[in-house]
């Protein structure tokens, strides 16, 4: 499935900036990590406790994916949509299909 992510994620990070490209791999490392924690933020309100929790799971069991960072802040809107993208690609690997709209 990692192959079958990173071949769709190589032609999509063509068009990316760097920034956009760096942000989005750490968000797709931290899903990869902790599925379920990207799952509950999205099926979570925006601004809810739960949605605290799960972003704060994805990052704390992620430190790998930042080079070991222990502090990390992100902007929780703006994080949310690199997880949101994130979770579909998995999704999208996973099915091995090039879109979950048929």
């Amino acid at each position: 499935m990692k192959a079958r992510f990173d071949a769709r994620e190589q032609q999509r990070n063509k068009r990316r900036s760097p920034y956009d490209r760096s942000y989005f791999m750490i968000a797709a490392c931290m899903v990869q990590l902790t599925p379920k924690a990207g799952l509950d933020l999205l099926h979570s309100e925006s601004g809810t406790p739960e949605e605290t929790r799960a972003r704060r799971l994805l990052i704390g069991r992620g430190t790998a994916c930042v080079g070991g960072a222990k502090d990390v802040e992100v902007d929780p809107a703006q994080f949310r949509a690199y997880v949101a993208e994130s979770v579909y690609s998995w999704i999208v690997a996973a099915k091995n299909k090039s879109s979950l709209i048929s």
